[in-house]
C-alpha cells in the first residue's frame, strides 16, 4: 500500500500543474479575448505555452519514473537502467529507488563495484518503492562477491530477523565462515537458512558438503532425510538420489556455488 501511495503523490503535481494550465488558459481568454482580441489571444496563447514547456518535462520524467518502476517489477534491469537514464536526461534527480535500480542493474552485469556505490545510496533515507531487506542482502553479497568478508558481515548482521530474506543471509554467512575455515560456524548457518525456508537447497548442498568433508556420513543421511521430510514432493528427486549415493560412497561432494549471488 506504502509503494503505490508513493506513485500516486508523485502523480499530484502534474495533475495540478494540467488543472491549473487548463483553469488559466479559460480564465485569460474569457477575461481579455473579448476586450482586445489580439493582444488576449496573444496572452492566453503565451500562458498556455509556457505551461506545456513547464508540463512535458516534468510529463516526461513521471513516464520515466514508472516505466522504471515496472521494469523493475518485471526483473527487466537493463531496461529499467536505461529508463533512469532518461529520467535524468529530463532533468530528474536520482532518488533512493533509482539508486536501487541502477545498484540491481550494475550487480546483474558483474559490475560489484559500481553495485556497491549505488547500493549503498539506495539506503540512505526511507524510500517505501525499496525492498529493504533485500537490498541489504544485495549489498552484502556485493562485498562477499568482492571478498570484503568483513563488511559483508557487518551489513548481512543489519537484517532484521524475521525477514522473508533471512535465508539468503545465513546461507552466505555460512559461506563467508566456510572460506574462513570455520566448519562449526557455517554448518549452524546452514542449518539456519533451512530453518527459515526449507526448501532453500543451496544451503542443504553446501551442509551436506560439511559433512562429506568430515567423514560424517550419519549427518549427511540425517539432513537429507530432514529436507526429504519436509519437503515430500521432492523426495524422490533424481539430483537427490545421486547425492545420497555420493555419500554413501564415502565421497566429499564437488565445491561450486549452487546460488546465484544478486
Amino acid at each position: 500500500m506504502a509503494i503505490y501511495l508513493a506513485l500516486i503523490a508523485r502523480l499530484s503535481p502534474l495533475l495540478l500543474m494540467m488543472s491549473a494550465l487548463l483553469v488559466g488558459t479559460r480564465w485569460l481568454h474569457d477575461r481579455y479575448v473579448p476586450r482586445h482580441k489580439v493582444l488576449g489571444t496573444i496572452l492566453t496563447a503565451a500562458y498556455m505555452l509556457g505551461g506545456m514547456a513547464a508540463i512535458i518535462p516534468f510529463a516526461v520524467r513521471m513516464s520515466t519514473f514508472f516505466g522504471a518502476q515496472r521494469a523493475a517489477n518485471n526483473d527487466e534491469w537493463d531496461l529499467a537502467d536505461q529508463r533512469v537514464t532518461l529520467y535524468q536526461a529530463w532533468g530528474g534527480t536520482l532518488t533512493p529507488s533509482f539508486h536501487y535500480v541502477r545498484g540491481v542493474a550494475a550487480a546483474k552485469r558483474g559490475d560489484f563495484r559500481t553495485a556497491l556505490a549505488q547500493l549503498q545510496a539506495s539506503l540512505d533515507g526511507n524510500d517505501p518503492l525499496i525492498p529493504k531487506p533485500l537490498a541489504v542482502y544485495q549489498l552484502g553479497a556485493c562485498h562477499y562477491v568482492l571478498g570484503d568478508y568483513d563488511l559483508a558481515l557487518q551489513v548481512l548482521r543489519k537484517m532484521p530477523e524475521g525477514s522473508r530474506y533471512a535465508q539468503r543471509r545465513d546461507y552466505l554467512i555460512g559461506r563467508i565462515a566456510e572460506k574462513r575455515g570455520d566448519v562449526a560456524t557455517a554448518a549452524a548457518s546452514f542449518e539456519r537458512s533451512l530453518a527459515e525456508d526449507s526448501e532453500f537447497t543451496p544451503a542443504l548442498y553446501r551442509l551436506l558438503r560439511l559433512d562429506t568433508m568430515r567423514g560424517d556420513a550419519a549427518a549427511a543421511h540425517k539432513h537429507l532425510a530432514g529436507f526429504r521430510r519436509n519437503n515430500p514432493r521432492q523426495a524422490d528427486a533424481p539430483y537427490l538420489t545421486e547425492i545420497e549415493k555420493a555419500i554413501d560412497r564415502r565421497e566429499v561432494l564437488v565445491d561450486f556455488e549452487p546460488f546465484r549471488l544478486e
